[in-house]
């Protein structure tokens, strides 16, 4: 809850509602549909009633198994966040903020390395397509690839500092 901390706890409350596995529309065949982050998005809404919503998926989509090109993976955050940009809350009436975060790139390494062959190239391009979908939207956008690095002895994941760098990151667009 490092976004919860900066933001401290007396104005703002974050819900995170992360999953390892989840793509953006997409239903893994050896990971379960209920990893498909368009469906579970309508249920988060209605749950958590919030005033933005920080979207930061696509980096699962990158999985050889999907075949999908950057404007494809970009393609599927877009309908996320037209889910929550079409969503109108009970409680107000209203839709929530979008902040679309474009992941950073990957590197092939490590023991993620099978599973995302072939995708390093196209994880460098996810940020311009993700700027393209935020701009046609009218959210915000942020591009986590100007901030972090995944881990290169693993390819994926981001050790604490990153995680935090990214938290702080964050801060200007809330």
């Amino acid at each position: 809850m490092l976004l919860q901390e900066a933001l401290g706890s007396d104005t703002y409350h974050v819900v995170e509602e992360g999953l390892p596995g989840r793509t953006t529309v997409w239903n893994d065949p050896f990971d379960g549909a209920t990893r498909n982050g368009v469906h579970f998005l309508p249920i988060a809404l209605e749950s958590h009633q919030p005033d933005m919503v920080i979207l930061l998926l696509g980096t699962n989509d990158l999985k050889s198994r999907f075949a999908l090109s950057a404007y494809d993976i970009s393609m599927g955050v877009k309908a996320c966040a037209e889910v929550v940009l079409t969503f109108q809350l009970s409680l107000t009436n209203k839709s929530p903020e979008v902040l679309l975060i474009a992941p950073p790139p990957i590197v092939e390494a490590g023991t993620e390395a099978g599973s995302f062959q072939g995708s390093q190239g196209k994880s460098r391009k996810i940020g311009l397509e993700y700027q393209k979908r935020a701009q046609e939207l009218g959210c915000k956008f942020l591009d986590a690839g100007r901030l972090v690095k995944s881990d290169p002895s693993e390819g994926i994941h981001w050790d604490s500092l990153q995680h935090r760098t990214l938290a702080e990151g964050v801060i200007p667009f809330i």
